[in-house]
């Protein structure tokens, strides 16, 4: 069951990864809006598809995530580490 838990996850990075590539052709103006737009529907079907095939989680993993979430606060992230993910150009703490 733990290979199926990481290609999914695999595929939602690849999913993050290329709407982070869309953010960076919208800042820099690489395309038509209607291009950026139709790869956007692209991507969010696809993400859809995903989220309809992904495994079932058990009742123990959901609240071990609750905690991780609301506890230890796992879902945020500072400036700096927003950052890592963005081109230079989206960054707040350009350098």
């Amino acid at each position: 069951m733990v290979s199926v838990h990481k290609a999914t996850a695999n595929k939602l990075v690849s999913i993050r990864d290329r709407l982070i590539l869309l953010l960076t052709k919208v800042k820099i103006c690489a395309g038509t809006p209607q291009d950026i737009m139709s790869e956007y529907e692209t991507i969010i079907k696809e993400l859809d598809e995903i989220y309809q095939t992904a495994p079932n989680t058990t009742d123990r993993a959901v609240a071990k995530a609750r905690k991780a979430l609301n506890v230890t606060k796992d879902n945020t992230f500072t400036d700096e580490e927003t950052d890592t993910f963005l081109p230079k150009s989206l960054q707040r703490n350009k350098e």
